[in-house]
């Protein structure tokens, strides 16, 4: 290479470099300040700023019950649909949905509430959605519930009892569990692998997403929704 070459080379390097150099100390110079005429308001201004904070948030959970209650009409289908699980008459007046996780305390304070309700109300119908959200045991059931159902829906809620009964379980237990239940071991795990689970446990999650359920227990009760526990005199209360 020519010597010009190189000298031009080099020129443009060192120009570049220093370039590089200026602009990254006029950025953290000024972001510096930025950053420090930030905390300085924060900290003169504190009520302020929690103020706009809870207004900010108050006005997304206002949208988002908005929304919720308009994708509720619009998710009828979905939510009492063929591949969720029911106890009670499809055809019963008053439906009750329950997104929930087989290892939520609350989940399994609620069971002994919606099992009396089903019982006392024959004009009622529980659906309940497997939202697993708690871990690898939470799956686990979940998958299971969703194959007992599948398999024999008739035996279902007996099946659902048992598991809210028990504490963390791998698939071995779950299978054992299943088999005490009267299931078939080789077509029950057939089904707990198979895609169609998968997809359920997806569409639930979507499900969830669209009606912004981020925890369990939650409740539909004839379109209208209550986030966390409720005992079974609220239950009754919020009948036809």
């Amino acid at each position: 290479m020519p010597k010009k070459n190189n000298k031009n080379l080099i020129i443009t390097i060192s120009i570049a470099v220093f370039l590089s150099v200026s602009i990254n100390l006029f950025i953290n110079k000024f972001f510096v300040k930025q950053n420090s005429d930030v905390l300085s308001y924060i900290e003169n201004n504190a009520d302020k700023v929690v103020e706009a904070i809870e207004k900010f948030y108050a006005a997304k959970a206002k949208h988002g019950d908005k929304n919720r209650d308009k994708n509720i009409s619009s998710m009828t289908k979905d939510l009492y649909g063929k591949n969720i699980p029911v106890v009670g008459n499809k055809n019963a007046k008053n439906k009750i949905v329950e997104f929930y996780d087989f290892n939520c305390g609350y989940c399994k304070r609620a069971y002994s509430d919606l099992a009396k309700v089903a019982k006392n109300r024959k004009d009622v119908a529980v659906y309940f959605i497997d939202f697993p959200i708690l871990g690898a045991s939470s799956l686990v059931k979940a998958k299971a519930s969703i194959a007992a159902n599948i398999l024999n829906s008739k035996n279902y809620f007996k099946f659902h009892g048992n598991l809210i009964a028990v504490g963390n379980v791998g698939e071995n237990e779950i299978f054992s569990i299943a088999r005490a239940n009267g299931y078939d071991p080789v077509k029950f795990k057939e089904t707990y692998n198979s895609s169609k689970v998968r997809k359920i446990i997806e569409n639930n999650k979507e499900m969830a997403k669209k009606l912004n359920v981020n925890g369990t227990p939650a409740f539909i009760i004839n379109k209208s929704f209550f986030p966390g526990a409720i005992d079974y005199n609220s239950i009754i209360k919020s009948l036809k």
